[in-house]
């Protein structure tokens, strides 16, 4: 009997696509080490990932259409037909419209129903509004579509079947694959000198992470404190807004992206790790803190007290100043002690087993719906 085939979509694969491309990543090399018998095909973009996927033992075939794009939705479709996939997986909602092979998808959060915000766009409002309307058609078509869907955390799949109340049948949540940091090359300098107390933040800038309120108050919390806040993420459009909005001074630092092998050094110096975000998913940065010893500060909305647990300190994030005194009071405090670990992680083995049974339940719904 011939291997089932499986397609991942790798097209977002690695750090320089943010959190969908770390969990893409960590998730292609953990299927393929303890692959139970699969063909495995990984889709690529142009902007490679090919060498790598390869050395886990993928398949890869080039799909060199740019996510969230009219290429996506003619070409896509007809790559994967011809490929002759029993299942393509895709790792974040953006399934073409017109796919015909039986798919799996990952949810990552709802955001864009949950905080629609046209800051969140580099869009026009009418094109932003085009882009929208067909999001939430496509959304709709693919929680319909989808064999199975795949939430991260216990919060997405609740969010998802209360917006979706048909879809809690084919819902399973399985937990991000955590990698570790590579280790760190000597020849690697830190091109950076840091020389006060410093908090940090470290991500996209996108609206809903919070970043503009927590600069807003935070030149009365150096005031206050002496620590100043250094903020890791792409320098990208939404980066540039908030940099705009604060005068430059040293309680301020804009580092732009720090590599994998440095991160963890930065998150072990910070006096505190800032997660402020209105809305998260999951929240891989405070679980790569707290694993380096920094104490970690979050908001308590969406999936991070879930992801957290007693392992954070929980500050208020939609007042300015109810935020500045919180933080004022742990920073100035010092209680920077011992906290609870972070809920444990399930092991990659056991996470894949979760994912190989949904990839035979999707595989037997298919061939139910055969026959």
């Amino acid at each position: 009997m011939a291997k089932p085939h499986i397609v991942l979509d790798a097209r977002l694969y690695g750090p320089q696509h943010r959190g969908i491309g770390r969990y893409t990543a960590a998730l292609a090399e953990a299927i393929s080490r303890y692959n139970p018998g699969y063909e495995l095909t990984a889709l690529v973009g142009v902007d490679g990932a090919a060498q790598e996927l390869s050395k886990s033992g993928w398949h890869v075939v080039s799909a060199p259409y740019r996510p969230y794009s009219w290429q996506e939705q003619v070409f896509l479709p007809r790559l994967l037909t011809s490929l002759g996939c029993d299942l393509y997986h895709a790792p974040h909602f953006n399934v073409p419209f017109f796919c015909s092979v039986p798919f799996v998808v990952t949810i990552h959060d709802l955001i864009l129903h949950a905080l629609p915000n046209r800051r969140a766009s580099t869009y026009g409002r009418f094109y932003y509004a085009v882009k929208y309307v067909g999001y939430r058609i496509l959304f709709r078509r693919t929680m319909r579509r989808a064999r199975r869907i795949v939430a991260v955390t216990a919060f997405v799949a609740e969010d998802l079947t209360e917006r979706f109340p048909g879809v809690k049948s084919k819902v399973a949540v399985i937990g991000e694959v955590e990698s570790a940091f590579p280790a760190t090359d000597n020849a690697e300098k830190v091109p950076y000198t840091i020389s006060e107390p410093y908090a940090l933040v470290v991500g996209a800038f996108y609206p809903h992470k919070n970043i503009d309120r927590l600069v807003r108050v935070w030149g009365e919390v150096y005031r206050l404190t002496g620590v100043a806040l250094r903020l890791v993420g792409k320098q990208d459009s939404f980066a540039r807004r908030i940099k705009e909005s604060v005068a430059e001074t040293s309680a301020f630092q804009f580092m732009g992206e720090v590599s994998d092998r440095l991160l963890p050094e930065l998150y072990a110096g910070a006096k505190a790790v800032v997660v402020p975000s209105l809305y998260e998913g999951y929240g891989l940065p405070g679980r790569e803190a707290a694993k380096a010893g920094a104490l970690v500060l979050s908001s308590s909305l969406g999936a991070l007290p879930e992801v957290y647990g007693s392992a954070a300190v929980y500050i208020p994030v939609t007042d300015d100043e109810c935020m500045r005194d919180a933080l004022v009071g742990v920073l100035k405090n010092n209680q920077n002690g011992k906290r609870a670990a972070m809920p444990s992680a399930e092991t990659t083995e056991t996470l894949v087993t979760k994912w190989n049974t949904v990839y035979e339940s999707a595989l037997e719904a298919q061939h139910a719906k055969q026959e």
